[in-house]
């Protein structure tokens, strides 16, 4: 008998499909050229969807007991219940899924179903390396060997003499985590003030143990309350806490970078790295992660939500779209890089970029030159802005700056080309040997031939690795393996003193592969690896070969090189985050919508962008500003950082709008037995007092609301009528002329029977003025009043 061993580029293979799998995982290990963040990292196989998990989305009406039968019918099995959306995620035969997918979006009880589909990652303070921030200030200067040209940039400069941001923004990461307490953004980062650390429980109630500073979703069954970014030394290369930096990083610390806002809270929700167990879909995102991260974002107090993620056309999910729409809904702004495939998005969209929701911002990347990033995704219809995202055209180095974690190091390593000397082991009844071959490699396998029956072997390190003040560490090694499936097993273990092991994973049947596993569970300062080969008195097998044991970690110590260069629109949007954080810095009371407007309205038109996207333009910070009427603060906040209060904002006159209105209102009907999207006309009386205000549409109802600046809530029930029984809440933001407003509410009705509800977005225009016993006032009318449940009973 002759064992094989997996080892890149020098192996031998049982058949094709294997040498397929070896040259794809050859082409992600080998990689030494840095990727395009935001669309260019690789999925393994080329998977679109983890096989056999599907999304299923119930109507209102389905029981419990409805449910339960068709997972039967399905042989599915119930994983993660999404209560805010209304979905179900379930676990099927992968082989089935098509035709399970069929059968489930053609039952009547089932608004939609579809497959866990899989997205991937699309990246004058005193700063000391702000010379290097282009993108911030371009005064030609030359970066990565690059000269750029003076007023290439979002006009930074010109922002911070009005504000340089505040704590009182909070932008969500969903990414590969952040570097919580990398000096440079650890001033910046989330705190959940309703949550108790390291006590055990779920203070606030929000499903999520300890979550203190934001939550990791893919380490662990449920994930874990640590999102620190541990991605340095894999293709995700520190991505999520680069984001953060050039969102807001410190700014006027003395260190390092600065971002678009020198402060801000980041919330770190931690998505994706290439080294997930599972293997396949290393370097993926699987959906509904996104859902449940952008779900969370929305439930624990975000105003911007950044994705530096995105996808082609395959994977427009309708759940990953109901998350943002509920984001929307909730005064969210959602900016999302539109890809690095040179590609017309128009053409061939990018999820989740290419969704048509308002509350998202598209970005695609310009260089230092002004000009469109060489593999920047653009279109006329789809992407809305550039932003600065960098360039290396012709393989030339990277050139947009921001923070990393510390480097990955090499902790131990093991390839037997010298012997066994590293290890020790034991054996019932053969030990493990080397196997040189003089044209491949020498590797360790459990036996020469065949294993014994009733086996207890394994070889395990002499000497403990030092892993003191390491964190992700990572385990890699080759194997090939043929087992009884079920019966015999080889264990992966860790332990702290050589005696008590922890199983890290382990392995049965027959397979070959480059196996990547993270040991999150061993936080010791010293950690003993093992090998563990046991067998039962039935059958045996070929057993076990092993080569390339690699363990790695990352030495947590900052020593200020904890900065670097990526390109991308992952790298662009992070850009239009800060700029859309300065503006909700200098006026709190801004709406998503106005947010949006104000920076798209303000770019600064380029030739080169003409055709490319939607405005024409690359964004500028300054020019954002003035547009929502700010005006240059001869003297800029020198100190981002200490003081909890927010940048002093100006207080706007009360708006007078008493009068008639013409209201225009747009009525989505999601959950209702007829559901519709619904537009009518009608007028509005609205009468206010102080900061108070009515608003009638006769005979539907009357409603009380109160006025915050230029916002507008109220609440209320419309008359009962045939046992109907309705209830509307309502936000409406009026222009500082009080001449127009757009509205946003959330309606529901109930005749004891059957019942309805949907959401309405309104723009309303004033046709006539109140009388003069009207006070001066806030607040417009309804863009939803009546008309919504006469356009839900229609």
């Amino acid at each position: 008998m002759l064992k094989r061993v997996f080892k890149l580029g020098r192996c031998l293979f049982r058949d094709t499909s294997i040498v397929v799998f070896a040259v794809i995982f050859g082409i992600l290990f080998t990689l030494t050229s840095s990727p395009i963040w935001g669309q260019d990292e690789p999925i393994l196989n080329e998977v679109d969807f983890v096989p056999g998990e599907v999304l299923v989305k119930f109507k209102p009406e389905v029981t419990a007991e409805q449910k339960r039968i068709l997972r039967k019918t399905v042989e599915a099995k119930l994983l993660t219940v999404i209560n805010q959306l209304s979905v179900e995620h379930w676990r099927v035969p992968p082989e089935k899924l098509p035709s399970v997918l069929a059968l489930l979006n053609a039952d009547a009880i089932v608004v939609y179903a579809e497959p866990n589909y899989l997205l991937k990652p699309a990246a004058v303070p005193n700063d000391s390396h702000y010379n290097l921030l282009w993108h911030l200030s371009n005064t030609g200067q030359t970066v990565s060997g690059r000269d750029g040209t003076a007023g290439a940039d979002i006009d930074a400069e010109s922002a911070w003499n009005i504000t340089t941001g505040s704590k009182d923004v909070v932008i969500a990461v969903i990414d590969s985590g952040v570097a919580i307490d990398h000096p440079d953004l650890k001033n910046n980062i989330w705190t959940n003030a309703d949550e108790i650390a390291d006590d055990g429980i779920d203070n606030d109630n929000n499903g999520y143990i300890d979550d203190v500073h934001g939550w990791d979703f893919i380490n662990g069954r449920y994930g874990d309350n640590d999102p620190t970014d541990v991605s340095t030394g894999t293709l995700s290369a520190g991505h999520g806490t680069h984001v953060a930096g050039t969102i807001a990083a410190q700014g006027d610390n003395g260190l390092g970078v600065t971002g678009v806002m020198w402060k801000a809270q980041i919330m770190p929700l931690l998505l994706f790295d290439l080294y997930q167990d599972d293997a396949p879909y290393a370097g993926a995102i699987q959906v509904v992660k996104v859902g449940q991260a952008i779900l969370y974002a929305v439930e624990n107090g975000a105003n911007i939500i950044n994705l530096s993620l995105t996808v082609g056309s395959g994977a427009d999910s309708q759940f990953v779209y109901d998350a943002i729409k509920n984001a929307d809904m909730s005064n969210i702004l959602v900016v999302v890089a539109a890809g690095n495939e040179a590609n017309n998005n128009d053409v061939n969209p990018a999820y989740p970029s290419s969704f048509d929701l308002p509350n998202i911002i598209s970005v695609a990347a310009t260089d230092e030159n002004d000009k469109l990033s060489s593999f920047s995704n653009y279109g006329l219809q789809s992407v809305d802005v550039a932003a600065p995202g960098g360039d290396h055209p012709n393989g030339i180095a990277d050139n947009l700056y921001s923070t990393t974690p510390p480097k990955r190091e090499v902790l131990f390593s093991e390839d037997f080309e010298s012997g066994g000397g590293q290890w020790g082991g034991n054996s019932i009844h053969e030990a493990w040997t080397l196997d040189p071959d003089p044209f491949l490699s020498t590797w360790a396998q459990d036996s020469t031939g065949n294993y014994a029956n009733d086996e207890d072997s394994y070889i395990q390190t002499r000497n403990g690795i030092d892993t003191s003040n390491c964190r992700g560490l990572h385990l890699q090694f080759d194997i090939e393996f043929q087992l009884e499936d079920n019966f015999d097993f080889l264990y992966v273990e860790g332990s702290q003193d050589n005696i008590n092991y922890v199983e890290l994973f382990k392995f049965t049947g027959i397979g070959s592969e480059k196996r990547n596993i993270w040991t999150n569970q061993l936080t010791y300062d010293e950690v003993y690896l093992r090998f563990r080969l046991k067998t039962d008195e039935s059958n045996t097998d070929d057993g076990v070969s092993i080569d390339n044991i690699k363990l790695t970690g990352i030495p947590w110590n900052y020593t200020g090189n904890e900065y670097d260069f990526k390109v991308g629109t992952s790298m662009a949007a992070p850009v239009v985050s800060g700029i859309a954080g300065l503006l909700w810095s200098y006026d709190p009371s801004l709406t998503h919508y106005e947010v949006k407007e104000a920076i798209e309205k303000s770019v600064d038109k380029l030739e080169a962008l003409n055709g490319k996207v939607a405005t024409g333009g690359r964004v500028n910070a300054y020019k954002a500003l003035q547009y929502v009427g700010a005006e240059s603060n001869p003297d800029p906040d020198p100190d981002p950082d200490p003081s909890p209060n927010p940048d002093p904002s100006p207080e706007p006159d009360i708006i007078q709008v008493a009068g008639t209105w013409q209201v225009t209102d747009e009525n989505d009907e999601r959950n209702c037995e007829e559901a519709a999207i619904r537009t009518v006309v009608y007028n509005l009386d609205v009468t206010q007092n102080g900061d108070r205000v009515t608003v009638s549409k006769e005979p539907e109802g009357t409603f009380q609301g109160t006025i915050n600046g230029n916002t507008i809530q109220w609440t209320g029930n419309y008359p009962e009528q045939g046992g109907i029984t309705t209830i509307l809440s309502m936000t409406v933001t009026v222009n500082t002329s009080g001449d127009r407003f757009t509205s946003e509410s959330v309606w529901s009705w109930s005749d004891g029977f059957s019942s309805c509800s949907g959401t309405s977005r309104g723009t309303g225009t004033r046709l006539s003025s109140g009388s003069d016993r009207d006070t001066a006032g806030g607040g417009g009318g309804g863009g939803g009043g009546g008309c919504l449940i006469t356009t839900a009973m229609d």
